[in-house]
């Protein structure tokens, strides 16, 4: 049995930002410079999720991140994980290309839990989700969330209020 509670970590894909004792993370680059300019006025550290990123041609090649269990993984693009959803996952600007499917699946991939699951509808029937909760894991929104896996790859999910 696995149990999970998901913070605010490069896990996650979310950008801090800090000016003297005031601070806060968002999901997004832009919401944290918007965030930090309204609390800060213009002056605040920004710091981007923690990965090590390969590029070559301007494309990238490769990614490392650590999963939910803190191990580091590596993910060679674009299989399983394409630039896009990359970009999705760590508060980039990604194009409009990118599906449900495809942010749940970097979502559980980047964890480290992805057991399987080929469309929206499987991943909400392996993993347990009903629709509310699959839309609040794709818009980022399981800072506190509580995932506990049993014996038998049965899934709860607790989602923050």
């Amino acid at each position: 049995m696995a149990h999970y509670k998901v913070s605010k970590s490069a896990t996650t894909g979310w950008w801090t930002w800090s000016c003297g004792s005031l601070g806060g993370s968002e999901a997004t680059k832009d919401l944290a410079q918007a965030a930090a300019g309204k609390a800060c006025g213009g002056v605040a550290v920004i710091t981007p999720p923690t990965y090590n990123a390969t590029y070559g041609g301007g494309l990238l090649v490769q990614f490392q991140v650590n999963n939910l269990d803190n191990i580091l993984q590596t993910y060679i693009t674009p299989v399983p994980i394409s630039e896009d959803c990359f970009d999705y996952f760590f508060g980039y600007d990604f194009t409009l290309g990118v599906t449900d499917f495809d942010m749940a699946f970097t979502i559980l991939n980047i964890w480290g839990i992805y057991i399987g699951g080929t469309t929206e509808a499987e991943i909400k029937t392996i993993y347990n989700l009903t629709d509310p909760q699959f839309a609040q894991l794709i818009a980022k929104d399981y800072i506190d969330l509580d995932i506990t896996i049993d014996g038998s790859n049965n899934y709860t999910w607790i989602f923050p209020v």
